[in-house]
């Protein structure tokens, strides 16, 4: 640009004061005149450029514009997203479950859960099946298998030795073909499914549309047919709206319900529990439950009769019975001056009830016992009609959103009580409902001492976890190199290695593991390879001990997981009140324990305890007596002596007016209480001194029985979340 352009370009945006005297007329010379067309040419370049930018390339609109609005214009903002439309829909969550064979060492049932739209059609769909399994002999009836078809995913075996239908060469699994026709029935009624046409192959009605059986459905379909309709027709279906990406579920639990009799004449009664959950953004829109008690008599091999205990050939559910299972009639008042409610209609209380909770929540509802039924603690849920047992009820739902039933377990074993050290090992375990471990914490207590003319003193309280490195057993431990490989790992990394190796187990499968004796040292190892190699070649038989203990803990507490869960052991030991010198010494111990499983930070399940082991030494070397202080030889925790710590006889009444409770009472109501709650606020629970004792301020836990102190058990809690990895 020229620099006469760019002194034009420059001028004030405001034009200057004219002067009032006319300027005088100059001519102009070929240079400015040149200069102004070169400027105006500039200018009318600039504004070609700013209409072809803003607009120029546009097709010019020939229509004249509307008479314009006298009121008030306003300029629209095109930037503003317009707010989606949300359209909540209209549906129907229905269950229906049919019988199949009653046979003499089997019953049939197939259960069915869908969701239909306001036009009765089908968009979603869930089905599973019950054949529980049995053998009838001379010393009883003995169950072999509990869980539906879908449980037993690819052990069911209908690959192995199904019939091939359709001629294809595949046989697929049972699950798989469920999969097929649940997905076959989406945006069909229950009119189009009982017109589907069926044919006999291999003396099985299977389908004749090619669709269905190319999908890898070649199975007899008519109970699947059966209980889909049924559930399309239930007169007790939850009605719901949304807008949502709704997940379906089912979750069905087997048990038996008190079968007797032998090869001669034998009694089956199983009970059958299932739920259907609806679920939008993890929280149930709709949900139903029910049961049934199929019951059948066998003599010599043959079913003479069947039924589910309220009338020969009278096949329902407990919903389909109404009145006539009769609950109103003899069921138990579990509310103080209330009434009984039939049992289909105390059920569909507790599914209004759970609507808007995510399944964890409905998992931890409390119960309380009445009249030895698990019944709720929320006066809503009593108020509303449902005062029957809910656990059963609560564990179907749980199962049905994805959830799993768990049990945590704690258990300890004493090792050596010598004049230098006490020992003992603490395990805690997570079983499956199957009773299979899937996790495992281990730790053991050390606690050492020297006893001089001048007392006894205390030298280590750590655990040999909390050892770590310092436990030294790589660098002195080096005579246990059982398995020759050179290496001789630390106590941590070995309890680690068996923690792993036991994970799958059952209690009878780690009981029977195979161990072998190292010659020439007494040492009790694994005889197991995969054992020794994954590093764990020290004496495992008090592991076992401790692991099976927990396994068989008749006082474990039981949770609902996705799975997703962590679970936590800490141990606190202190000198409980050691005296004496190198002539006589009685050394007393205290060990405070507590297993916790934590989900997202909070504790959804805990078990804690406590050990008091005492020894008298004599000559500083001599130990002549062992016991918890409880008698001569008893060496049990709090929890396992039960009555005999005797608390209740004589412990303080901490609370004015209140009895005491034995420990192992209130250490299962303190478990109980913290449920629910993050590691800060244990730390953090308010206590007061009463009688020496730091107990609760919260009347909530109070008047659940805990009123001892509790500051021991919120320390060992709060160290075991902190170890929940």
């Amino acid at each position: 640009m020229s620099e006469e352009m760019k002194n034009l370009n420059e001028q004030p945006n405001e034009a200057p004061v004219e002067n009032t005297a006319e300027a005088p007329k100059l001519p102009l010379s070929k240079k400015t005149i040149g200069i102004i067309c070169g400027a105006v040419a500039a200018v009318l370049v600039l504004v070609l450029v700013l209409v072809l930018t803003l607009g120029g390339n546009k097709t010019p609109d020939n229509t004249p514009d509307p008479t314009p609005d006298q009121g008030t214009t306003e300029t629209p903002d095109n930037n503003k997203p317009e707010t989606p439309v949300v359209t909540e829909k209209e549906y129907t969550l229905g269950l229906g479950l049919v019988f199949g064979d009653f046979k003499a060492d089997q019953t049939n049932a197939t259960i069915a859960t869908v969701v239909t739209d306001k036009d009765g059609k089908i968009v979603a769909c869930k089905l599973d099946a019950v054949q529980n399994k049995y053998k009838i002999a001379e010393t009883g009836v003995t169950f072999t298998i509990l869980d539906t078809k879908k449980e037993l995913g690819f052990k069911y075996n209908m690959a192995a030795y199904g019939s091939d239908n359709n001629g294809d060469g595949i046989v697929k699994e049972w699950f798989e073909q469920a999969a097929a026709f649940e997905a076959y029935v989406i945006g069909k009624t229950a009119a189009e499914l009982e017109a589907l046409e069926l044919q006999e192959v291999n003396n099985h009605m299977i389908s004749k549309d090619e669709a269905l059986l190319s999908a890898g459905c070649t199975i007899q379909i008519g109970e699947f047919i059966d209980a889909v309709v049924k559930a399309c027709k239930d007169e007790q279906g939850m009605s719901f709206k949304t807008a949502g990406d709704i997940a379906l579920g089912l979750g069905i639990n087997n048990s038996d319900n008190g079968t007797s009799g032998d090869d001669f004449e034998a009694t089956i009664k199983m009970n059958i529990d299932f739920a259907a959950t609806v679920l939008v953004d993890g929280k149930i829109v709709a949900a139903l439950n029910d049961a049934a008690q199929p019951q059948l008599t066998v003599e010599d091999g043959v079913v003479i009769d069947k039924s589910v205990g309220k009338g020969k050939d009278i096949l329902k559910t407990k919903r389909e019975l109404k009145e006539d299972y009769k609950m109103a009639a003899f069921g138990a008042p579990n509310v103080e001056g209330g009434t009984v409610k039939e049992w289909y209609i105390q059920s569909a209380a507790f599914s209004k009830y759970i609507v808007g909770m995510t399944p964890a929540e409905v998992a931890g509802l409390k119960t309380q016992l009445v009249n030895n039924h698990l019944i709720s603690t929320d006066d809503a849920l009593l108020s509303a009609g449902c005062t029957m047992q809910i656990t059963g009820i609560q564990a179907v739902v749980a199962e049905s959103a994805g959830y799993a039933e768990y049990t945590l377990g704690l258990g300890l074993v004493f090792g050596d009580l010598a004049a230098d050290q006490t020992n003992a090992t603490i395990a805690t375990v997570v079983l499956n409902n199957k009773g299979v471990i899937v996790a495992c914490k281990i730790d053991a207590v050390q606690n050492k001492y020297s006893i001089t003319e001048n007392g006894v003193k205390l030298s280590n309280l750590l655990t040999k976890k909390e050892l770590g490195n310092d436990y030294n057993m790589a660098k002195y431990g080096q005579s246990m190199d059982w398995n020759g490989d050179g290496i001789v790992k630390e106590w941590f990394e070995q309890a680690a290695a068996f923690e792993a190796y036991v994970i799958g187990k059952t209690a009878a499968e780690v009981a029977a593991m195979e161990t072998k004796v190292v010659e020439g040292s007494g040492y009790v190892i694994s005889a197991d390879d995969a054992l020794l190699s994954a590093g764990c070649t020290i004496q495992i038989d008090e592991f076992k001990a401790a692991v099976v203990k927990a396994c068989e803990d008749e006082q474990s507490t039981k949770f609902y997981a996705n799975g997703e869960f962590a679970l936590g052991l800490g141990i606190n030991s202190s000198d409980n009140g050691s005296t004496g010198d190198d002539f006589e010494a009685t050394v007393k111990m205290n060990v405070d324990f507590a297993a916790t499983v934590v989900v997202d930070g909070k504790i959804v399940a805990a078990l804690n305890d406590a050990t008091q082991p005492q020894l008298t030494v004599e000559d500083a070397s001599t130990v002549t007596s062992t016991s918890v202080g409880k008698g001569e030889g008893i060496l049990q925790t709090k929890r396992e002596l039960k009555e005999n710590y005797k608390m209740a006889a004589f412990g303080a009444p901490n609370v004015e007016g209140g009895t005491v409770k034995e420990w192992y009472i209130q250490s299962a109501a303190f478990s109980n209480y913290i449920v629910g709650l993050t590691s800060a606020q244990v730390e953090g629970l308010e206590t007061k001194v009463v009688n020496d004792h730091y107990i609760s301020t919260d009347d909530a836990l109070l008047s659940a029985g805990c009123t001892m102190q509790i500051t021991g058990i919120m320390a060992v809690v709060v160290e075991a979340i902190a170890n929940a990895k």
